[in-house]
């Protein structure tokens, strides 16, 4: 009996577009958002997740207390929506190939958004500045966030979770 908490089709939806991504931890009862510059399936059950170390101070430091994160995803061109939850289990300075990894993101977002009609120098080059903090997340749940019927539905979860 497989384990993997993403499905072969969720895998493929994470990889197949640059979608909008956000993650939160949470301070207390207040959670703390901050935006995704660039996302990674690293194993059916792990996400490598890369947010600007400057503006992330406040995550950065209430990760440093607990390491239960959310993450949203939205398929920006059919409002395909999900989420994410998990711990992460580790942290790191973004490497070479993780700039490689923003880098396209940030290539792809940009034409997304042109796509749907916003200004691509607005969006795009925001989100290229560095340095960048990558997270190893792993994912215990999967939700629907879709805006129709069932949105926040759980989709998989690990065992035990």
């Amino acid at each position: 009996m497989t384990t993997d908490v993403l499905s072969a089709s969720m895998i493929d939806v994470v990889q197949s577009y640059p979608g909008s991504y956000i993650t939160a931890v949470k301070d207390g009862h207040i959670p703390v958002l901050t935006r995704v510059v660039g996302l990674r399936v690293d194993d059916p059950e792990s996400v490598t997740v890369a947010i600007q170390t400057p503006i992330s101070d406040e995550f950065l430091a209430c990760l440093a207390q607990n390491p239960r994160v959310a993450l949203v995803g939205v398929k920006v061109t059919t409002y395909l929506t999900f989420q994410f939850k998990g711990n992460v289990v580790a942290t790191w300075e973004a490497t070479e190939e993780d700039c490689a990894l923003i880098q396209d993101y940030v290539d792809g977002f940009s034409a997304l958004v042109a796509h749907v009609g916003l200004d691509p120098v607005r969006y795009g080059p925001a989100f290229s500045e560095g340095p960048w903090t990558c997270l190893r997340m792993q994912i215990d749940q999967v939700f629907d966030q879709t805006p129709r019927v069932g949105a926040g539905n759980l989709i998989k979860s690990r065992e035990g979770t």
